[in-house]
């Protein structure tokens, strides 16, 4: 069993950015000021041009969109997808629209240093620079390659479903001192309006598994 909490955005992202001639890569340079910045470089093979086409569809000139390296072929080697009895939970910010493409997810690539967002290029090499993930894209990937998915769903409904108010409050019955503390621990996790929809959960798992806990049981 893997779980792990914010580590599918750490997987590497390429942005591309539709032109004219079809999606260019984006990639950052020196600007005539001297300074880091977003560059297009010139024009690209047009077989290469095509095949991006195809796999980001269509969008307006000057659009952005982002794919992430495969990210099951990274974590599940592909023989053992069938020889192997494994489960995998994972929780990560993200959207999870039901969009066709890539593409819809935008530009959602940000620095933060000290729980501040600051430009990727204000103190390079000291941020954490991350992307929000496609779960929509990750759950049609895992399924293509043969694996069972469970969610993805948000973060509230996830703890929700396991049990978390009911603990919260057996936790705050035994540690009343705590009780303010864990009160509202819980409702950063659960908030509406922040962790609770902004984090999903997604399990993976081997076909033979029955559904992880957390999740709504989907009848196929």
């Amino acid at each position: 069993m893997i779980s792990a909490d914010e580590f599918i955005d750490t997987q590497p992202v390429q942005q591309f950015v539709r032109s004219d001639a079809g999606w260019l890569m984006r990639t950052v340079g020196i600007d005539a000021q001297g300074r880091m910045d977003f560059v297009v470089p010139g024009l690209e093979k047009p077989t290469t041009l095509r095949d991006r086409d195809r796999i980001l569809g269509e969008a307006a000139k000057g659009a952005i969109a982002e794919l992430r390296d495969s990210f099951v072929d990274a974590m599940f080697e592909r023989p053992a997808r069938g020889t192997q009895s494994f489960a995998a939970l994972f929780l990560d910010y993200g959207h999870m629209a039901p969009q066709a493409a890539p593409s819809n997810s935008g530009d959602t690539l940000q620095a933060v240093r000290g729980h501040r967002y600051e430009s990727i290029f204000a103190s390079p090499g000291e941020a954490d620079l991350t992307t929000q993930v496609n779960f929509s894209s990750v759950a049609r990937e895992a399924s293509g390659a043969g694996l069972a998915v469970d969610g993805p769903i948000i973060q509230a409904e996830f703890l929700g479903s396991l049990g978390i108010m009911e603990r919260a409050s057996r936790l705050m019955a035994a540690n009343p001192a705590k009780a303010a503390e864990i009160e509202m621990g819980v409702a950063r996790l659960m908030s509406p309006t922040g962790m609770g929809s902004r984090f999903k959960a997604i399990g993976l798992r081997s076909q033979k598994l029955p559904p992880l806990p957390g999740f709504p049981v989907v009848d196929k």
